[in-house]
């Protein structure tokens, strides 16, 4: 078999698991993805009802907005005229399209196209891809593309890649970051090679910060929208990337392809997250996998090389081979797992939906985790996020028992979202915990020995 056809073979063999465990919900911050795509076909971007504003922004202007780059909405929209989790299949679209970009990157450079496959199955990778973390999966593959037309090393390629960079920006704004390296390394080398590369990074990065400035209508909060999506949450730490970070960096500093590239966005990213106050670890890195696993080509050529001159049964192709094995198992049960969490998550959403009427009001009383698991494709349910002393007040109140529908049309929902205790490999393969309790508001106030106002409203009596 030709080694493009083993490319495409190994292609179709990650389709057929990434289809045999779709994913079956939402990682927690990409509700709000799926909530803003569907809101497009309605001419819609902003939500000005606090009861149904699911883990949106407050602008502190009277509407709540979309907290992430609007890149993986736009992308997004055409995906839910399907069906709400249609869009999750761009996991792997986007993985396989930095994996066609790394196979032609090694084919471009002459060097064996065998290693497309440890990027097709890496397992970091495919994990963000079953897990619909769309900034960073559309990152990598974005990087991967731009990494090629760079590598080209003509001023039609400087551009593409500088087009290709700037758009991954609308996925994951701290790709500034990788932008920033880019560019300091093109202009180490020639004002030729910086000048186009710098004028497609404007021409599609700039009306990223346009779209999202006129998404919010207000300067007052575009810093803080701007540093909120720079900053993002603390995200979860890839231990397969981490424990390959030392291996990288050695190969990088002896690599002769794009390292100054590498070396100065990783720096980047590394020094930004340092002095943020946010530890970096490997997801903030995982847009770099295509030149990073590049820079450790030649490193592994000269392992394999060395491991051959010890045994005769060590060579370049069972080596590249065994670990696309390791990759394919452990790619496998990644996304087997992380179907099965999906699934739990989903419970928790069809449990809410199933034990409520339509146009109740849910009031969280304890970490408002439950607008993770609501969607108006769902039903129509409201959401109020206040402590158990506001709602004792609020219970007392006939004129607010009246604008939510009465007393019968409230309910308690409590949410618990049970932390690991690690990072481990062993908790990642434990199911979640997640627990729900959702009563009616007479029932929870009948613990606390409080009854709901019986009175009429004065504004309506």
């Amino acid at each position: 078999m030709s080694l493009s056809k083993q490319f495409l073979a190994g292609a179709a063999v990650l389709a057929v698991l990434f289809l045999l465990f779709y994913p079956q919900f939402w990682e927690v911050d990409y509700q709000s993805t799926i909530r803003t795509a569907t809101w497009l076909w309605q001419g819609k971007f902003v939500e000005p009802d606090a009861q149904y504003a699911y883990y949106m922004w407050d602008t502190g202007h009277g509407y709540f907005a979309y907290p992430f780059e609007i890149g993986r909405t736009i992308i997004s929209a055409p995906f839910v005229l399907v069906s709400w989790n249609a869009p999750f299949i761009l996991g792997l679209l986007f993985h396989l399209l930095g994996a066609y970009y790394f196979y032609r990157i090694l084919a471009f450079l002459g060097l064996d196209t065998r290693y497309s496959l440890l990027y097709l199955f890496f397992p970091p990778l495919t994990l963000l891809a079953g897990k619909f973390l769309l900034g960073d999966i559309a990152s990598a593959a974005l990087v991967s593309a731009a990494s090629y037309y760079y590598l080209k090393g003509d001023s039609k390629g400087f551009l593409a890649a500088g087009i290709v960079l700037g758009i991954s920006v609308w996925f994951r704004f701290t790709n500034v970051l990788i932008l920033a390296g880019f560019l300091l390394a093109a202009a180490l080398r020639s004002l030729d090679r910086a000048g186009p590369l710098a004028a497609g990074m404007i021409a599609t990065a700039i009306p990223f910060f346009i779209a999202t400035y006129l998404t919010i209508e207000a300067a007052s909060r575009a810093t803080d929208y701007l540093i909120f999506l720079l900053i993002g949450f603390y995200p979860p730490v890839s231990v397969s990337l981490a424990f390959m970070l030392p291996l990288t960096l050695i190969a990088m500093l002896a690599a002769k392809t794009m390292r100054n590239e590498l070396l100065l966005s990783a720096a980047a990213s590394i020094a930004f997250f340092s002095l943020s106050g946010m530890l970096p670890n490997a997801r903030y890195l995982l847009p770099l996998s295509a030149p990073m696993l590049l820079s450790m080509v030649p490193f592994l050529e000269r392992a394999w090389f060395e491991l051959g001159r010890i045994t005769l049964i060590v060579s370049s192709q069972k080596a590249i081979y065994s670990i696309v094995l390791v990759f394919l198992a452990l790619t496998a049960i990644s996304l087997y797992v992380q179907s099965e969490k999906s699934a739990v998550r989903l419970g928790i959403s069809r449990e809410i939906y199933s034990f409520t009427p339509e146009g109740s009001l849910l009031v969280d009383i304890k970490g408002g985790h439950t607008s993770n698991f609501l969607f108006e494709g769902f039903g129509d349910r409201r959401l109020e996020v206040i402590p158990e002393e506001a709602l004792l007040t609020d219970a007392s109140d006939p004129c607010w028992l009246s604008a939510n529908g009465g007393a019968g049309n409230i309910f308690v929902s409590t949410v618990t979202l049970y932390p690991r205790s690690s990072f481990s490999i062993r908790e990642f393969m434990k199911a979640d915990r997640v627990s729900i309790d959702i009563e009616p508001l007479a029932d929870f106030l009948g613990k606390s020995g409080v009854k709901p106002s019986e009175n009429l409203c004065a504004a309506t009596a």
